[in-house]
């Protein structure tokens, strides 16, 4: 479970979207503004009075737009056709001036610039033979679909919630800022898009982080995809550290991170350079600013050299393993002046639950074997092969 707050911000969502600096980002940021002023729900009525404004302006284009956005929220997981769409689905241009649409009773007409809220009068040709009937919105039963907009709206968790209103959003800025939707629709098709995956795997809730207010919490991300690993691993520890900032109540907070090469790696991945930027500024301030809030990072990793070099220049403690790549072996002594010669060249012949412990802790680097415990070892021993061939001669070929 990741905190609302943490995932909602207009920054997250930005660099997530990978949205555009001029056109793409401040409309996230409007849009996410505007959602939380209303108490994050679709608003029914402020949609509905975005319909009537381009039933008026004659619009086809952003009554289609808003047509296709309500027939999503109105017909999900139903085979049948809301009653209340089906007058506004019959909607379109006639001879270029007016829109048309069916009822029962014939053919209506809505005429630029007049409002869909006064009385109908009769339809009838001028003397331009240009139809000069103003159509109440009544006959559109478009009471009728905020209703059940309104209805459906509340059904919805916040990520179809926020959905829904960015769709209905980017309606309102082609119309009322100029924007052209060809601008917006991508952002709003990698949101999509993100939402899609984060469903998968998590669930945005309220106050997420009392529930890992004690004892050990574990985020297995064994099963989670790779573009997504870092994304959730970046959202879980910023929680984690932002509700520690504000909590003078928790003596401190530990975050263990198991290889963590894997998440934080210095170099590029698939995200954007904005992305990797984020990330790694992120957890760096972590490191350097976590100790004076009680924050503290323990990071675990097989190839140390991969880490960005920052984090491991603000680490104190090191536990040191077996290691014989000549780039961990080169960043040890760069980041470790605790270490001595003699150490370092112990550490590629150590063998198992054997390492060396070195840092401000320790007086000095010092060589331990840690004894096997059989009621609580973990189960991370290598493959005995030649146990298995020889138990099972099919296996080896």
């Amino acid at each position: 479970m990741i905190d609302e707050n943490i995932f909602f911000n207009a920054n997250v969502l930005k660099i997530l979207a990978k949205a555009t600096e001029n056109t793409q980002s401040p409309f996230l940021s409007r849009t996410l503004k505007q959602w939380e002023e209303h108490e994050k729900n679709i608003c029914s009525d402020m949609q509905i009075g975005l319909l009537k404004k381009c039933l008026q302006r004659r619009d086809i284009a952003l009554v289609e737009e808003w047509r296709s956005v309500a027939r999503d929220v109105l017909q999900e997981n139903s085979d049948d056709k809301i009653d209340c769409m089906n007058v506004l689905e019959t909607v379109s241009l006639f001879k270029g001036d007016s829109l048309s649409y069916l009822t029962n009773a014939g053919t209506g007409f809505i005429n630029q610039g007049r409002s869909l809220d006064e009385v109908s009068s009769l339809k009838k040709n001028d003397n331009s033979g240009k139809y000069v009937s103003c159509i109440p919105s009544s006959d559109l039963k478009l009471e009728a679909i905020g209703q059940e907009l309104e209805e459906k709206g509340k059904s919805l968790d916040l990520f179809d919630s926020f959905l829904v209103f960015i769709k209905f959003q980017k309606i309102y800025d082609a119309m009322y800022k100029g924007m052209q939707l060809e601008w917006l629709k991508p952002v709003v098709g990698r949101l999509e898009r993100l939402f899609s995956s984060v469903k998968k795997y998590a669930e945005i809730i309220k106050n997420a982080t009392e529930c890992y207010t004690k004892g050990i919490s574990v985020f297995n991300l064994k099963n989670v995809d790779t573009e997504c690993k870092e994304t959730f691993a970046l959202l879980l520890s910023k929680m984690l550290y932002e509700n520690k900032k504000n909590d003078s109540n928790c003596a401190s907070v530990h975050l263990i991170i198991d290889e963590a090469h894997n998440i934080l790696n210095s170099f590029k991945s698939t995200h954007s350079d904005v992305w990797e930027d984020y990330r790694l500024t992120t957890f760096e301030t972590m490191i350097k600013e976590g100790r004076k809030y009680g924050f503290f990072l323990t990071i675990a990793s097989q190839r140390p050299a991969d880490i960005s070099p920052t984090i491991m220049s603000q680490i104190h403690n090191y536990i040191i393993h077996k290691l014989v790549n000549d780039k961990d072996l080169q960043m040890l002594e760069n980041t470790m002046p605790t270490l001595d010669a003699f150490s370092k060249s112990r550490i590629p012949t150590l063998g198992k639950g054997e390492a060396v412990l070195t840092g401000r802790a320790f007086g000095m680097p010092s060589l331990i074997k840690v004894d096997y415990e059989e009621y609580s070892r973990p189960d991370s021993d290598d493959v005995d092969l030649i146990a298995a061939w020889s138990e099972n001669p099919e296996a080896s070929k």
